[in-house]
């Protein structure tokens, strides 16, 4: 386990709650072999709440499934950064925790957040996101620049395509913009930040981890069952998890590949 200084922790802690997982190879006697490899150990960094176990019927969330995947073909140190439960703004929490990027100098950081900045609430004109898209955007690109600067290789991941359930059907289908006889009709507040993470992936020529269409087109495929990957309509399930777990670890695992910037 690795202890953050105490002057980061007091900064952070009231932004963040840090969960850490370190691997760093088979418990022993430290061999002079041994200390040369744990010199080479690579580090990655998660950022987000989707990668912290939420319900207790996910057994292993996508951050141990990728853990899993890179400790087996090297030498890795995995930290999970997450916002404290029921906090907004997520993009904004990573920007201020990235005194983390110059402390540890991680190989890989990977950006994955949820819904919270894009969860809507009832303004004067209307149903509107937390964090409108121009600021989302502004705030994910600060953060990719900050780690690129810094020689890190940045991988951005799109929220998750949720679903219609009865419930959200009664509670939102006659609010506009929902359109209950789309399938992605819940997503329309949303969808202008999850093309702003796609938009930042091209212009910044970093990686992309597109969840979203990944999900979508499962549940396109599977119109009998489209919650196939979904505990529920708003997140990923067990079989969920390990498939964005792997690809993420098959992603690192290769060359980079920059989006390209272009349509």
């Amino acid at each position: 386990m690795i202890k953050l200084p105490t002057a980061l922790i007091t900064i952070l802690s009231a932004i963040l709650t840090v969960a850490l997982t370190f691997d760093a190879g088979a418990a022993g006697d430290t061999t002079a072999s041994d200390t040369k490899a744990m010199e080479k150990l690579k580090m990655a960094i998660v950022f987000g709440d989707v990668a912290y176990p939420q319900d207790s019927r996910i057994q292993k969330t996508y951050f141990d499934h990728l853990r899993d995947g890179l400790t087996l073909r090297g030498k890795w140190g995995l930290h999970n950064y997450y916002p404290e439960k029921g906090f907004q703004y997520e993009v904004l929490q990573a920007l201020r925790a990235m005194p983390l990027i110059d402390e540890y100098k991680p190989e890989v950081v990977i950006f994955h957040f949820s819904y919270t900045d894009t969860y809507v609430h009832m303004t004067t004109n209307g149903l509107a996101p937390m964090t409108d898209v121009v600021t989302f955007k502004s705030r994910l690109t600060a953060v990719t620049k900050y780690c690129r600067e810094r020689q890190a290789r940045v991988i951005l991941m799109t929220p998750v395509h949720m679903q219609w359930n009865d419930g959200l059907r009664k509670a939102y289908g006659a609010t506009p913009p929902f359109n209950v006889k789309d399938p992605d009709g819940f997503n329309a507040i949303a969808i202008g930040h999850i093309e702003a993470v796609r938009e930042v992936a091209r212009e910044q020529q970093v990686e992309l981890l597109d969840v979203y269409e990944i999900l979508r087109k499962v549940a396109q495929t599977n119109r009998k069952k489209p919650l196939t990957l979904m505990l529920d309509s708003m997140h990923i399930n067990n079989d969920g998890h390990k498939l964005i777990g792997k690809k993420l670890a098959e992603m690192i695992l290769k060359p980079p590949q920059p989006t390209p910037n272009h349509q």
